[in-house]
């Protein structure tokens, strides 16, 4: 795949050279094996690179709310972030893109999301790599290889173990090798709105060779007005064993086309409907190609030693139409001989003559006063190694293991974008005049270089009583090279150690208890570090300026908890608090909601319970719930512009919407979460259903809390019904939002009036609209032996 060319084409040829390369595999494995019996070797035989919480502990015993899923793929999910939030206890998306493959998600207050300008909390693994994108952190949910993914962990708290980005928690994903599947698994999937696709996997596997495919494929028209998507992924993974060593090749590849048109005025979805948009078009064209070789090698008989190398190559271009902040100049200078006048950016309080490529002046017209198209190019190189050393011994006559090792992980990053002139349509669509903002141009290189080194041990200091304790030291260099001129440069380095304590009781059989102390850090990414002068805002993620250096962020945790399973019953209960010393926020200030600058904010806390229950009543018949409180807030005051708060006074923000003082909640994160479901198996019918809610939260903008509206809460239920037509044929029904409840996920304030006309002079509050009802359709046939 040449991602370099930014060609379409040349994606979905990489992805045809990917399923090439899996079937030659095929024909290989099947030609070296055809004498040999065929075996099904246990996981844990063939797992090269196993990371996560048990390389310490075994899942029941990890001194946290760890939280974990095998073959977590359902046919009904629209994406990773959905899956983790119909599965994960205290996990809540956000629907800023409007597409659900573009969602934020939310965990204990913390974020990940695909979209520049939210503070990244959380880490996401895939096979032991973190693959935040290097430029800003973001997590790409529609990158991640749903279809051979077997194991899924929701590690909670920071957490030294996982680096970068884990102040709330880390996200673990664990693929299938030939070994795990033995045969093919087909799923088709059609539903409402123009849904329909397709997962195919495959695994074949000897005694010392195995080989998984995964090929998905998915189009959906969107429920909302030109929100077409389509996406493309494919995973091979290629394996060795033998009794004292382990190989794996991996190779991860995409080309996807996401339409996501956004929050819209509240009052515009009242006079057209919900499906209505604000201005489009906002696509999203990411592409992948990752390869990852890992192993491992028996040392002795209580040492192995662990690593790998890999490298991930990505190039995601965007366009955007919006509003524009162009305008006719008013200066008389500022115009031709005729007297028409020039087009004019407000730079500053003064005006500044709009010129195109060949340095001459844009005369103002109909084709330009009224839209702009921003589009943006990152091409981003991945690489890195890593080496880990586990141990097991004896320590006092009581087990100790242990592991210590290194990792390097590196990134170089090309970024430009350009903003094209436009006109708005009678249907608010920006059409380009063809004639680009030479000044607004930008074009920056970044160079990431992340060093690490590691090391734990859970020492059994009494027979049920387990001491957990970790460090990792980190250190961090960021290089930006401005393409254009020199006021993009910058050099950054970061170190930190962040180490942590903990201890599992066992205090009956299937009974835990368990408290740790965490700390981990997060260093600003290099969009945060061209986006901080509170002078010169920026507007995402077309603009940088020369900005001065961001203090890294450090959240320290204290988590405790129990678990525990009896019979038919199994329940779990953990507080946790958490504080983030000199956290960062996009703080918007200027006339668009994406226009202003990252800043340290002080500290901000995050504290609250989780609950979570399990029983089976009788024969066939279960029911679930998950309950969790947060409590998120900021701890320290500081100023916000909030130049659309609805709260005004003579059309300028009055002082208390400016003004964030200790103890004002953190926008967009409800209080109250909770999921409940009942499920009934009868022979061959499976029946489910499941309630989402969560209470009302602050809009992303009113971080003062003075808005006497509050996004509203909401209470969603979804159905699913399975038949079991045979041992290897089954069909999947789903209805969801069961009710067609109307409600919104996300919420921020806005200018309406520039695009709408006068009537919405006063619609300030935009907001995601959550999906009506929709149905699905799914049909699975497993051929595994």
């Amino acid at each position: 795949m040449d991602l370099a060319s930014g060609s379409g084409r040349d994606g979905t040829c990489g992805l045809i050279a990917l399923l090439a390369f899996a079937a030659a595999m095929m024909l290989f494995c099947t030609a070296v094996t055809a004498d040999d019996e065929i075996t099904r070797l246990a996981p844990q035989t063939v797992s090269a690179s196993r990371t996560g919480p048990s390389l310490l502990l075994d899942d029941e015993r990890y001194p946290a709310n760890l939280q974990v899923w095998s073959d977590p793929l359902d046919m009904r999910d629209r994406g990773f972030a959905d899956t983790l939030e119909r599965q994960a206890a205290g996990v809540f998306i956000s629907d800023a893109a409007g597409n659900s493959s573009q969602a934020d998600l939310f965990y204990r207050g913390y974020t990940a999301s695909p979209l520049l300008g939210l503070p990244q909390g959380l880490a996401l693994y895939q096979d032991g790599v973190r693959i935040n994108a290097p430029f800003g952190d973001i997590v790409q949910w529609d990158l991640v290889p749903m279809a051979a993914i077997r194991r899924l962990e929701l590690v909670p708290g920071p957490s030294p173990l996982y680096g970068q980005n884990a102040l709330g928690g880390a996200i673990a994903a664990t693929t299938y090798t030939g070994w795990d599947q033995n045969g093919s698994v087909a799923q088709l999937i059609h539903g409402s709105d123009g849904r329909y696709g397709a997962a195919v996997t495959h695994g074949m596997s000897s005694r010392r060779h195995a080989l998984f495919v995964a090929i998905e494929a998915e189009n959906d028209e969107g429920w909302r007005d030109h929100s077409r998507s389509r996406m493309r992924r494919g995973f091979a993974r290629l394996s060795w064993a033998e009794d004292d060593a382990a190989l794996d090749l991996r190779l991860t590849a995409a080309d996807n086309r996401l339409l996501g048109n956004g929050a819209a005025p509240e009052q515009l979805l009242d006079n057209e409907g919900r499906d209505a948009v604000f201005t489009y078009p906002d696509r999203t064209s990411p592409q992948l190609l990752g390869v990852h070789l890992s192993g491992s090698r028996l040392l002795a008989p209580t040492a192995r030693l662990r690593g790998g190398v890999y490298l991930r190559s990505s190039l995601l271009r965007t366009l955007n139409g919006d509003g524009t902040e162009y305008e006719a100049c008013e200066e008389p200078d500022n115009s031709d001989a005729a007297g028409r006048p020039w087009l004019c950016a407000d730079d500053d309080d003064t005006e500044r003559v709009v010129r195109d490529d060949d340095d001459r002046p844009v005369l103002a017209g109909p084709d330009n006063l009224s839209a702009t198209l921003n589009t943006s190019r990152t091409q981003q190189r991945a690489y890195g190694a890593h080496l880990r050393a586990d141990f097991a011994q004896q320590l006092g006559g009581r087990p100790l293991r242990w592991h210590a090792g290194v990792s390097y992980d590196g990134a170089n990053v090309e970024f430009s974008s350009a903003t094209e002139l436009a006109r708005l349509t009678a249907g608010r669509s920006a059409a380009g005049s063809g004639v680009e903002d030479a000044g607004a141009r930008i074009g920056v290189d970044t160079q990431t270089q992340h060093a690490a080194a590691f090391a734990s041990a859970g020492w059994d200091i009494a027979q049920a009583l387990t001491l957990t304790a970790a460090a990792r030291f980190e250190h961090i260099h960021i290089r930006l090279d401005d393409r254009i001129g020199e006021a993009l440069n910058g050099n950054h380095r970061f170190r930190r150690l962040n180490p942590m304590l903990a201890l599992s009781w066992t205090a009956a059989p299937g009974h835990v208890v368990f408290v740790s102390l965490a700390q981990a850090s997060r260093a600003p990414t290099p969009v945060e570090l061209t986006c901080a002068d509170p002078d010169d805002p920026c507007r995402l993620p077309n603009s940088f300026v020369s900005d001065p250096p961001l203090d890294q962020v450090l959240a320290r945790s204290i988590e405790i908890g129990l678990r525990g399973a009896r019979r038919h019953a199994a329940w779990r209960v953990a507080a946790f608090h958490s504080r983030a010393a000199r956290d960062i926020l996009f703080i918007a200030d200027g006339d668009v909601t994406n226009e202003g600058y990252f800043a340290n904010v002080g500290d901000t806390l995050r504290r609250g319970i989780e609950f979570g229950f399990k029983q089976t009543l009788v024969r066939g018949l279960g029911v679930s719930l998950d309950y969790a409180f947060v409590d998120a807030r900021f701890r320290d005051g500081f100023t916000v512009n909030t130049p659309h708060h609805p709260v005004r006074d003579g059309g300028a923000p009055v002082a208390a919407a400016r003004r964030v003082s200790g103890g004002d909640r953190l926008p967009l994160v409800p209080r109250h979460l909770l999921r409940a479901a009942l499920d009934w198996n009868h022979g061959a019918w499976q029946t489910g259903v499941e309630v989402l809610a969560r209470s009302s939260a602050p809009y992303r903008g009113d971080e003062a809390n003075v808005d006497p509206r509050r996004l509203p809460g909401y209470a969603i239920a979804h159905l699913r019904l399975q038949w079991q037509a045979s041992a290897r044929l089954s069909l999947i029904v789903g209805v969801d939002n069961l009710f067609d409840t109307d409600y919104e996920t996300f919420g921020v304030y806005g200018e309406a009036d520039e695009v709408l006309g006068e009537d919405y002079e006063d619609a300030r509050r935009f907001v995601g609209p959550g999906a009506p009802r929709s149905w699905s359709l799914g049909l699975r046939l497993d051929l595994r032996r």
